[in-house]
């Protein structure tokens, strides 16, 4: 579970969504709370997300559902011991098969 303040000053409610502002579009868009907070973005709590209002003459865009999946603890952590695993670097010395010029064929 993903545990957050508003970035509201003085708010001290938990965050429930993500605020983030297309400028090249002039649009706002309220998503739901991003697994890990990023630059450039807020998280509100609910309050503030229900009476946020857009700059003039900029659109607001409201997307419900989650955006990223979310994993258990346990599926991370199979992740980054794959990730570790597929990583880790051979000891082994190449056997060289034949060697033209510079070119040389490394045997599996």
């Amino acid at each position: 579970m993903i545990h957050r303040r508003c970035s509201k000053p003085s708010c001290q409610k938990a965050a429930v969504t993500t605020l983030t502002m297309q400028y090249s579009e002039k649009t706002a868009v309220l998503g739901p709370l991003e697994a890990a907070h990023e630059p450039g973005s807020y998280d509100l709590c609910s309050t503030h997300a229900d009476s946020f209002k857009t700059p003039v003459g900029w659109s607001l865009r409201r997307v419900s559902g989650p955006q990223r999946p979310v994993f258990a603890q346990d599926e991370l952590l199979a992740l980054a011991d794959a990730v570790r695993r597929a990583g880790r670097v051979s000891t082994k010395q190449p056997v060289l098969r034949t060697q033209r010029g510079h070119l040389g064929v490394v045997a599996d």
